[in-house]
């Protein structure tokens, strides 16, 4: 995936997070779902693995993924793209 030149130039690792959080609004995973693999993701958008991973932290941070070490990570959001699980 090519992604489109902004205006205002911001990390790729942001544009990455917006990307897939646009994916996750749009319903491309279902509610509650695995996200596919980091290798898949990065290879479908084309960036390095540091990268995705820095993506997918700031994804964490606003509580759109649940991340735990040893699984995939978790789509941590409704149909309506809130969370599900309460962030203790």
């Amino acid at each position: 995936m090519v992604f489109p030149k902004l205006k205002e130039s911001l990390p790729l690792y942001k544009t990455l997070a917006n990307a897939l959080a646009q994916r996750i609004h749009n319903g491309d995973w279902a509610v509650g779902s695995n996200l596919p693999s980091e290798a898949a993701l990065c290879s479908s958008f084309e960036a390095s693995r540091h990268t995705l991973r820095h993506a997918l932290q700031t994804l964490e941070s606003d509580g759109l993924v649940l991340r735990r070490q040893g699984t995939p990570t978790a789509g941590d959001f409704s149909a309506e793209g809130e969370k599900i699980y309460p962030k203790f």
